[in-house]
């Protein structure tokens, strides 16, 4: 127990600095440009639907159905929730249950999408995470072969499948429709909040900052 609970600690540390190194990092004007993604994602939207995905606490369910790889805007989980519980405790009430039952069952039905979202989102993290070492070797690879770093990061989005290969092919069009980098990679962060990608992004910033051979870095990433 005692093991388990150094490890914890230390994990939690490690991504305490992680953390801060990339805030340190975001700090530059550069890093606030909106990604490719978010921009597409507003374009989308009625002057109506821009209004309820600026309510309070829209942005953190915007950014969850985001780390879930749910091409949705967030409003609509809770149009859905509210619908479905106002149709359940209708029904509950038509069907001869008490309006108590009947609210309590309504209420189940609102907040049921939620942790489903939850659910997929923790999957599909993990999914990430376990393939990112096969994306890493792709992209030292790509680097060592005298490509672009750019370059490198498109391959991953073709080379590979399912949520790594959605992701990265993200990142790709972020800087093939002129992103900043710096922006493209904090983005990429901020659809996956994993202490792994963390890792990688912020070596590979630190690396465009000072120099140094990227495909060491990304060596020495991989086997970590």
């Amino acid at each position: 127990h005692s093991l388990i609970h150094i490890n914890i600690n230390d994990l939690r540390t490690s991504f305490n600095l992680l953390s801060g190194r990339l805030d340190e990092l975001a700090v530059a004007p550069a890093a606030e440009t909106p990604s490719l993604l978010r921009r597409r994602y507003l374009e989308r939207l009625s002057p109506l639907e821009r209004r309820l995905e600026a309510l309070p606490g829209m942005s953190v369910l915007r950014r969850t159905v985001e780390q879930a790889g749910i091409d949705r805007p967030a409003h609509r989980f809770v149009l859905l929730g509210a619908a479905t519980g106002i149709a359940t405790m209708l029904g509950g009430m038509i069907l001869g249950g008490g309006w108590v039952s009947s609210l309590i069952f309504g209420v189940l039905a609102f907040v049921a999408p939620f942790p489903r979202l939850l659910v997929r989102r923790t999957k599909r993290i993990s999914e990430i995470e376990a393939r990112l070492p096969e994306a890493i070797d792709i992209i030292k690879r790509s680097v060592r072969a005298g490509h672009p770093f750019i370059a490198a990061i498109k391959l991953v989005g073709d080379d590979m499948e399912g949520p790594i290969a959605e992701e990265f092919a993200a990142t790709a069009a972020d800087f093939a429709y002129g992103n900043d980098p710096r922006a493209a990679l904090l983005s990429l962060v901020s659809r996956v909040p994993s202490m792994t990608l963390m890792g990688f992004v912020t070596a590979v910033l630190i690396q465009r900052d000072t120099g140094g051979n990227l495909a060491e870095i990304l060596e020495n990433i991989s086997q970590v």
